[in-house]
């Protein structure tokens, strides 16, 4: 029997044929299945793209650590070789009951120089982050060569001491030459160590 299109409408679609009712559903069902898999794989191909970006960063934070775990053996040596360097460093520095041989050593510098010491005082110490800043003034005289290696001499000493703030003027003319007064601030430094309460 030959079917015209035209007599198929949606108001008699209970008298449509078998094989076209059975063509329409299995239309209908093929689009649903369709637009349900189209809906289920853009949700997958999100998932999908936050899961490669996750495997991106996660390659990355491997490989940063596994640089760092292969240079540990050098970061280890590196900082033995820091700690030494500081422990060293610290040792450059005064404790409180080496001051005054400081001084000392010091003052017998600029005797052994030919200078004359008008004053030495120990200033208040000046608290800072981690170090004690222990100032000491003096007023010296003397020429200008006995100056410039009293200077050196302090320079060279064993512990770290800093010239600084320092003023010279002439005096008076003597047989020596002439004489120069220095007024100089000289400052060394000691170590807080917080971990024995500073």
């Amino acid at each position: 029997m030959a079917i015209d299109l035209r007599d198929l409408t949606l108001d008699n679609i209970s008298v449509w044929p078998m094989p076209v009712k059975a063509g329409v559903i299995a239309l209908v069902c093929l689009m649903i299945i369709c637009i349900a898999y189209w809906l289920d794989m853009s949700n997958q191909q999100q998932s999908l793209q936050q899961v490669e970006q996750q495997e991106v960063a996660l390659k990355a934070t491997y490989e940063q650590k596994q640089q760092k775990s292969a240079n540990l053996e050098a970061y280890k040596a590196q900082m033995a070789a820091i700690n030494a360097e500081f422990s060293a460093l610290l040792s450059e520095l005064p404790g409180s009951s080496e001051v005054p041989g400081l001084v000392e050593d010091i003052s017998r510098m600029g005797l052994a120089n030919g200078l004359a010491f008008e004053s030495i005082q120990l200033q208040p110490e000046i608290q800072k982050d981690f170090y004690t800043e222990l100032p000491i003034d003096m007023m010296v005289q003397g020429d200008y060569h006995s100056i410039a290696k009293f200077i050196s001499d302090v320079a060279d000493l064993p512990r770290i001491v800093n010239i600084e703030d320092f003023t010279i003027k002439n005096q008076d003319k003597t047989d020596s030459g002439a004489q120069l007064v220095m007024n100089v601030t000289a400052k060394t430094y000691r170590y807080i160590d917080k971990s024995n309460g500073g």
